[in-house]
């Protein structure tokens, strides 16, 4: 999804502060992303759920492995064409402010480029897991 292009990705902050309201955006595009911290949200209480529904799906980047491969809808080509201009437009400015959702995970298993594997097993639990640039990842067996 993200593109071996070079982009200048802007940051600017309105408070002054680096760790308050950050707003992103590629200098050649019209896009911007905004991060609005929790606690900055709280006269805004509408808005709570929605940002915290995004916070929850944005901690657990996963692979799950699927029992059936659903079929890929029909996109024209033109429409899809744009779509991957827009994650890839997104996806820096995301990664950027600290949310790589829209990164791809590392493959498992990668020893030949030197990544260790870790393997955990418990009463009732067993996972894989690696470090990347990222962190750690776990997956499931």
């Amino acid at each position: 999804m993200s593109s071996s292009r070079p982009k200048t990705v802007q940051i600017y902050l309105p408070d002054g502060n680096a760790r308050s309201v950050r707003v992103a955006e590629i200098t050649s595009r019209t896009v911007q992303a905004t991060e609005i911290p929790r606690q900055k949200l709280q006269w805004a209480g509408e808005l709570r759920p929605i940002v915290s529904a995004f916070t929850s799906y944005s901690a657990t980047r996963e692979t799950t492995p699927l029992s059936q491969t659903p079929t890929e809808p029909y996109i024209p080509e033109t429409m899809l064409a744009e779509l991957q201009d827009n994650f890839g437009t997104v996806q820096p400015l995301l990664s950027v402010l600290g949310f790589p959702i829209l990164d791809p995970l590392v493959s498992a298993g990668r020893k030949d480029e030197g990544h260790e594997v870790l393997y955990c097993q418990g009463k009732g639990a067993e996972a894989t897991c690696e470090y990347t640039e990222d962190g750690l990842v776990v997956r499931p067996p």
